[in-house]
């Protein structure tokens, strides 16, 4: 599959419904037995990574993962297309191959990397990593949240975010340069 991106690439691409594909151009992958269309438009690649990152699983020795350290004008990036297009699925390739393509739940502000599951064999994790790296790379352990997914917990979470988010942006709309997120976190009225 040529997705049009030059070797070594790392391409993070909108999934588009079946709705939206008319009169945009976009490459057909399949992810299982799901066929995306994936619109050819770039929003991140590899001049917005500082670098990428290899990590075994904690939860499952086996599970590979990879991730994505962006710089500080790729941090913004980031932010602004998961803001733009949360609820919406990216697929991130490596090498012109899709990685995974999960869904942006809400919108990606905190932090500075992206780490997903990787689908290949470590060998072809660790070149890949060197190669984008330009040195290289060692395993290091990613330690993941032990035991169910909380979705009660999560929603807390995110009516949390929602209410910061929407404090920063009031403050930023009427020209307020600080920010006090203890403000906005204090028990709605």
């Amino acid at each position: 599959m040529d997705l049009g991106a030059a070797k070594n690439s790392i391409e993070f691409r909108l999934v588009l419904s079946q709705d939206e594909i008319e009169g945009k151009k976009y490459t057909t992958v399949k992810d299982g037995s799901e066929t995306l269309y994936v619109w050819q438009l770039h929003y991140l690649t590899e001049s917005d990574l500082e670098k990428v990152e290899v990590y075994r699983s904690t939860a499952n020795a086996r599970s590979l993962m990879v991730g994505f350290k962006f710089t500080v004008d790729g941090r913004k990036r980031l932010y602004n297309f998961t803001k733009k297009y949360a609820k919406r699925r990216v697929a991130i390739f490596a090498d012109d191959k899709l990685v995974t393509a999960p869904i942006i739940w809400i919108p990606y502000f905190m932090g500075d990397k992206v780490v997903v599951r990787w689908p290949g064999s470590q060998k072809d994790l660790l070149e890949f990593a060197s190669r984008v790296n330009k040195r290289e790379t060692v395993v290091s352990l990613f330690i993941e949240e032990q035991g169910k997914y909380n979705d009660i917990a999560s929603d807390e979470w995110a009516k949390y975010y929602e209410r910061v988010n929407s404090f920063i942006e009031a403050r930023r709309h009427h020209g307020h340069t600080s920010y006090s997120i203890s403000q906005s976190m204090s028990p709605e009225e």
